[in-house]
């Protein structure tokens, strides 16, 4: 009787050794390496904020990013364009912003409302602008458009549960940036020390990861 012998499955026992201290030395790499990874993204992601909240501010109340724009229309006399948006978070009431923008000026507000007078639409005339209800068809303001640039733009008009203010934009500048501004900015920062501080680590656990390498190829 012949009995066949099987040479045994897979790599000798000394390859299969060389494999997983291979798969050993490139694992001790990958935790590091993409924490790497993650650090650089998060500058990345701070730097781009950090730059954004530093930009020129639009609103003097209410935080653009929470805002979408409800419509747009152009005052023929000036070449203006006015925008109107509709901002609002999950706990808090809707707002209302108007825009004005000279050609290649900057897009800044002079009007603000939270929670009421609503602003449903806006119509640009010939030489002045009007702010509608909800419905559109209740006249909320009639504005000129000279009035707008020379008095409404420095200190825009602001609405909190219908009592009206004015709020002077040369002082919210002075006093730093918007109170939204602020916080997007502190959130930038803190995003890009954590990115910065994860890079730093990531490098020092390359560096050692890499001298525990190298002893072993040789």
């Amino acid at each position: 009787m012949i009995v066949e012998r099987r040479s045994p499955v897979g790599p000798p026992p000394r390859e299969a050794a060389r494999v997983l201290a291979a798969q050993a030395r490139v694992a001790r790499l990958m935790i590091p390496g993409a924490g790497l990874l993650i650090g650089l993204l998060l500058m990345m992601a701070g730097g781009s904020a950090a730059r954004r909240a530093m930009a020129p501010v639009r609103n003097v109340s209410g935080d653009p990013a929470s805002e979408t724009r409800l419509a747009r229309c152009i005052v023929p006399e000036t070449n203006a364009t006015v925008r109107l948006y509709r901002g609002g978070a999950m706990m808090t009431a809707f707002w209302y912003s108007v825009t004005y923008q000279r050609r290649g000026g900057r897009e800044l507000q002079f009007w603000y409302s939270y929670a009421r007078p609503v602003v449903g639409a806006i119509a640009c005339h010939a030489d002045h602008v009007t702010l509608l209800g909800d419905s559109g068809g209740d006249e909320v303001a009639m504005l000129p458009a000279a009035e707008i640039e020379h008095d409404l733009l420095p200190r825009p008009l602001v609405y909190r549960s219908g009592n009206a203010t004015r709020l002077s934009r040369d002082s919210v500048e002075a006093a730093g940036r918007p109170e939204y501004a602020r916080i997007d900015l502190g959130i930038a920062i803190a995003t890009l020390a954590a990115g910065s501080v994860i890079s730093l680590a990531s490098v020092i656990a390359l560096a050692r990861a890499r001298r525990r390498i190298l002893p072993a190829r040789g």
